[in-house]
């Protein structure tokens, strides 16, 4: 679950940054919006990691009830 989450914070973290370059913008007309979008890639990878973690463990408790 923890995984899960720090997956969302990365993926989220390029959101804001867009969200306020964009704010930027509306009050100084010389910037210019900038994205980083390595940080939503590293999210899906983490997030991804955690799908495959759940599910390791979930049939690791199905495994550990035959035994």
């Amino acid at each position: 679950r923890m995984i899960r989450e720090i997956g969302i914070f990365f993926m989220a973290i390029p959101v804001v940054e867009l969200i306020f370059s964009c704010l930027m913008r509306l009050f100084y007309t010389n910037i210019d919006p900038y994205v980083d979008v390595t940080g939503i890639m590293t999210g899906l990878v983490i997030w991804y990691l955690s799908r495959i973690f759940g599910y390791g463990q979930k049939l690791q408790s199905d495994v550990e009830g035959l035994v």
